[in-house]
């Protein structure tokens, strides 16, 4: 589980961290999540669940953190084949 939180969350913390404060003074740039429809269907055993819906939070919660700028944060939220 720990790996998996590593992998699609705590990248995307580290990566906004570093990068997002130059993007604002510099008032361009872009942070895309690739995302996934795990995001928001519940399954409640699935880890890859939890951490995706984590990721769309953070993505939102940057994504407010730049409003009045041009700087964007968004998320690709792709289908699967599996359902």
């Amino acid at each position: 589980m720990r790996e998996i939180i590593e992998t699609n969350f705590m990248s995307g913390v580290r990566l906004s961290r570093h990068y997002l404060p130059e993007m604002k003074v510099m008032n361009w740039g872009r942070i895309i999540f690739i995302s996934s429809e795990s995001a928001i269907i519940f399954r409640w055993n699935d880890p890859l669940w939890m951490t995706k819906t984590m990721q769309l939070a953070l993505a939102r919660g940057l994504a407010e953190t730049t409003a009045g700028t041009a700087v964007t944060v968004n998320s690709v939220l792709g289908g699967s084949n599996a359902l």
